[in-house]
This record gives C-alpha cells, sequence and structure tokens, in this order.
C-alpha cells in the first residue's frame, strides 16, 4: 500500500489580492531575467571527477597535517572506500583481499525466536540467504503454543543476496495460515525486501516500520584497484531505488520500557523491552486477531 501527500482544495487562499501580486511579481522576474545577454549567464559547471580528486586531495592532505590518517596505504583505500559505500550504497561491504569473498561465512539466518507460552509467536530474520526455509521449519515449533493466532516477522538491519530464499520464506510463513505483520527499517535490503513484499502482497501481511533501503537486489562482488573489492546491488538497467513503504509507521525504539506485553494480561513473551515497533506489532496482531474472530 503506497500513501501519496494529497494537496487538498486549499489553493483557494491564492486567489486572493496578494496571491496575484505574487504571481504578477514572479512573471516581471521572469521576464527581466530573459533579458539579459546570453552571453553573461553561465551555466552551472558541473561536478568532475578531476574536482572530486582535487578536494579529497586537500582534505587528505589537511588530515595528514594532523596525523588523522592511517600510516598505511592499504588501510587509507579501504576506510575511503568504506565511507563511500556508506554514503551511497549503504550495505556495502570491502573486502581487502578478493579470495576471502569466496571463503564461507556462517550467516545467522534467525537470529531470535521466541513464542510457544503466549498468542503470538516473534522471529527475527538475520539475513535472507540459502537454508532460511528450513530454518524456519525448525522454528515452526518454538514458535507456536496452545494458542497461536499469529507471527511478528522482524526484518529490520536485515539483508540477504538469495532471492529464491525470499520466495520460499515468504511462502512457508503465508502457508501456517495466521496473521502476519513484519517490522522493517531503513536498513531493510536485498532479499529481505523482498521477503517483506512477498508476505504483504501474496498473504497478507501488514508492513509495520520505516520504508525500507529500496534495493531489492542481491549484492555482487566488484574488483577495485589497489587489491580491494566491493559488494555492490546488482540493479538491473529498467531498475531504481524504490523502498517498501510501510502500512503502519513504526514507533521508535525505546518508547516504552515496559516491554511489549505489559499491561495485556497475555502470558509474556519477552520480546524486545522497551521496543515500540515489537509492541506496536503485537497491538496489531491484537486488533487483527479480535476483527477475523469478531469478538467484539
Amino acid at each position: 500500500m503506497r500513501f501519496q501527500d494529497n494537496p487538498g482544495n486549499g489553493r483557494g487562499s491564492f486567489r486572493l489580492p496578494l496571491g496575484r501580486l505574487l504571481r504578477a511579481c514572479a512573471v516581471a522576474s521572469l521576464a527581466a531575467c530573459a533579458r539579459l545577454d546570453a552571453a553573461e549567464v553561465l551555466p552551472p559547471e558541473p561536478v568532475t571527477a578531476a574536482a572530486v580528486r582535487e578536494a579529497l586531495s586537500d582534505l587528505l592532505g589537511e588530515l595528514r597535517s594532523r596525523q588523522l590518517v592511517p600510516g598505511a596505504e592499504a588501510e587509507l583505500r579501504r576506510i575511503a572506500c568504506q565511507a563511500l559505500l556508506d554514503a551511497f550504497a549503504s550495505g556495502g561491504v570491502v573486502v581487502v583481499a578478493p579470495e576471502s569473498a569466496n571463503s564461507a561465512v556462517p550467516v545467522a539466518l534467525l537470529t531470535r525466536v521466541e513464542g510457544g507460552a503466549g498468542r503470538f509467536g516473534y522471529v527475527q530474520i538475520g539475513a535472507v540467504e540459502a537454508g532460511l526455509e528450513q530454518a524456519l521449519s525448525a522454528a515452526k515449533g518454538r514458535l507456536s503454543g496452545p494458542v497461536y493466532d499469529g507471527t511478528v516477522v522482524d526484518l529490520r538491519d536485515s539483508a540477504g543476496n538469495d532471492l529464491s530464499a525470499a520466495a520460499a520464506g515468504a511462502t512457508l510463513i503465508g502457508s501456517w495460515g495466521h496473521p502476519t505483520v513484519v517490522i522493517v527499517n531503513r536498513k531493510t535490503r536485498a532479499a529481505a525486501e523482498v521477503l517483506a513484499a512477498g508476505l504483504r502482497t501474496a498473504h497478507g501481511a501488514v508492513i509495520l516500520g520505516e520504508p525500507t533501503r529500496g534495493l531489492p537486489y542481491p549484492l555482487r562482488p566488484v574488483r577495485l584497484a589497489g587489491d580491494l573489492e566491493v559488494m555492490l546491488p546488482e540493479i538491473p538497467a529498467s531498475g531504481r531505488i524504490d523502498p517498501l513503504q510501510p502500512d503502519v509507521p513504526g514507533a521508535a525504539a525505546g518508547t516504552d520500557a515496559s516491554g511489549p506485553w505489559h499491561g495485556r494480561g497475555n502470558p509474556a513473551v519477552p520480546t524486545g523491552d522497551g521496543d515500540g515497533s515489537v509492541r506496536q506489532a503485537l497491538d496489531l496482531l491484537t486488533a487483527i486477531c479480535t476483527f477475523q474472530q469478531k469478538h467484539f
């Protein structure tokens, strides 16, 4: 579900004489600009690679004069690349030794699973990678209890490169047949965005939180000079940055130190004391179940 700002019908206020006066001033200003000699109006100079290099060189000289840079050139290159990635491609990872990218690194697919005692289960997915479907299947028994009415899927700060694992995970969670609330934030990216979108589109999940990173593409290694390798999103020619918009804006973390279940009379499930978004998710599940069961 996407939301657009509605300008409303407040334009009537601009029909006052003051509005006409402002428009007249604007037209007069444009006419005056048009009479200027075109040779005297220079277009803004584009930012070139040479200008960027010059600015960086100046900054580096200032930092070195203050002994604020590392002595090793390799470490300096790594820091510079990481700074650019953090600024423009959130989630990029610099690998100093390219061959290490092919080594097997343990990935925490599920970082937290809670439930069993209460009505709702909670699962925090750390990465959407191969094996997620099996990990979720194994965790299902820990989520469900005597009364199991819904699931909170926490994808905050989650990423991943396996789009097929995202599709399989969405299908599996949807097959549980319970309402689902998915929590996302601005660091939810790549395959985790695909999982969230799949749960909403195919299974009616409610998305809670912040707009996501907007890069639902896997990261791929790119080799750079100086024996560096970075991980960048593989964006197709027709692709664009398009954040997944939440259905419900999320509360800031730490807005309620009493914990998500405080005051509800439900069995305690200690999912994130002080986590306002988790508490919101539980409120949403409670409301959804109430409407579905028609307990008014």
